[in-house]
C-alpha cells in the first residue's frame, strides 16, 4: 500500500496504512520552502481496538530552522506478529504565518532477507561468526565450511576436521568379561562423529562372545555405554574365521577437549584371544 499528501495546517492526519508482520514502511517528508517551524510530525501506531494511538517515530523542527531542506527518508518495520495501522500526524506549523506545506510519500516494502545484489561482502552474526562470504567468483561457505578441490584435509577446527587411529593386532590384555582400552583419540570442542571397528581372532583360546564400544570413559567403566548405539557385539571368533564389530557413527558433542577411547571386551578361557581395530571421527560443526 502506498498513498502521499500534503499537510498544509497544523492538527492534520494523514490516511492510514497497514503493515503487514515483518513488513517496512518507508515516508519521506518535505517542506515546500526552507523556513523556520515550530513542533513536530508524528509517525503513530494505532493502539488495541483502535482507541488510542502512539508515537513510533518523532520529526522535530524549531524556530530558525526548517525541519528539512530537502526530501528526507526514514521507515518503520513491523516486528510483531499481528499487522498494524500506522498514519502521519501534523503538530507544526510556520512561524511566518505562510502557506508552506509539508509533503510526504508512504510506501510499504516487503521485508529483504538478502539483497541479490550484494557484491562482494560477508554476512555475520551478532558475535562475528561469517555465515556467508560473497566474492566476485561467486558465493562461499565461510573459512570452516569451505569445500576443497583436492585431496588435502580440514585444519583444525575447521567443519571435516578428521582424527584417527588404529590398534595393531595384540593379545587382549582385559581379563574375561571385562572391557579394556585398545587405543584413543583426543577430540577438541565440537560436535563429532565418531566411528569403530574390532577384529578378534580366536589364536587357540576358547571365545564365548566378544564387543567393541567407544567412550568418554576408559577401562572398565561403562557408564555411558549403550547397546545398539556406541557398544556392539558379534559372533565368536573360530579356528577358521575371525570375525569383527563395525561400531555405527555415534554422535559426541563435546563443551571441552576430551579423550575418546575404543575398547573391546572378550568373554574367554583356555588361551588368550588376539583383537586389533580403528576409531575414527569427523566435526561436524
Amino acid at each position: 500500500m502506498a498513498f502521499s499528501g500534503t499537510f498544509t495546517a497544523t492538527g492534520q492526519v494523514s490516511s492510514m496504512t497497514s503493515v503487514r508482520p515483518g513488513d517496512q514502511i518507508d515516508y519521506t517528508l518535505t517542506v515546500a520552502v526552507a523556513e523556520g517551524f515550530i513542533g513536530t510530525v508524528h509517525l503513530q501506531k494505532e493502539g488495541k481496538g483502535g482507541q488510542s494511538f502512539e508515537n513510533v517515530a518523532t520529526h522535530t523542527g524549531t524556530v530558525g530552522t526548517p525541519l528539512v531542506l530537502s526530501a528526507v527518508s526514514s521507515s518503520y518495520k513491523n516486528e510483531g506478529t499481528t499487522a498494524e495501522s500506522l498514519r502521519l500526524v501534523c503538530d507544526l506549523y510556520d512561524t511566518d504565518n505562510s502557506s508552506d506545506d509539508i509533503l510526504y510519500v508512504i510506501s510499504e516494502t516487503d521485508q529483504v532477507v538478502l539483497d541479490a545484489r550484494l557484491e562482494q561482502g560477508e554476512i555475520k552474526t551478532p558475535d562475528g561468526n561469517v555465515l556467508l562470504r560473497c566474492k566476485e567468483s561467486g558465493i562461499e561457505l565461510p573459512s570452516g565450511g569451505t569445500g576443497t578441490s583436492t585431496n588435502d584435509d580440514a585444519a583444525a577446527g575447521q567443519i571435516g576436521e578428521f582424527v584417527e587411529a588404529t590398534f595393531a593386532i595384540d593379545d587382549v590384555a582385559a581379563a574375561t568379561g571385562v572391557f579394556g582400552d585398545m587405543t584413543s583419540i583426543s577430540l577438541t570442542a565440537g560436535d563429532w562423529e565418531v566411528t569403530g571397528g574390532v577384529h578378534a581372532v580366536l589364536n587357540s583360546a576358547t571365545v564365548t562372545g566378544f564387543f567393541g564400544a567407544i567412550s568418554v570413559n576408559s577401562g572398565s567403566t561403562t557408564t555411558d555405554h549403550v547397546s545398539g548405539e556406541n557398544q556392539f557385539s558379534a559372533l565368536a571368533p573360530t579356528a577358521s574365521i575371525s570375525t569383527t564389530t563395525a561400531i555405527i557413527p555415534h554422535r559426541l558433542s563435546l563443551a571441552a577437549t576430551t579423550t575418546v577411547y575404543l575398547k573391546s571386551r572378550f568373554n574367554y578361557s583356555a588361551g588368550t584371544p588376539r583383537h586389533l581395530g580403528y576409531i575414527k571421527a569427523r566435526r561436524v560443526r
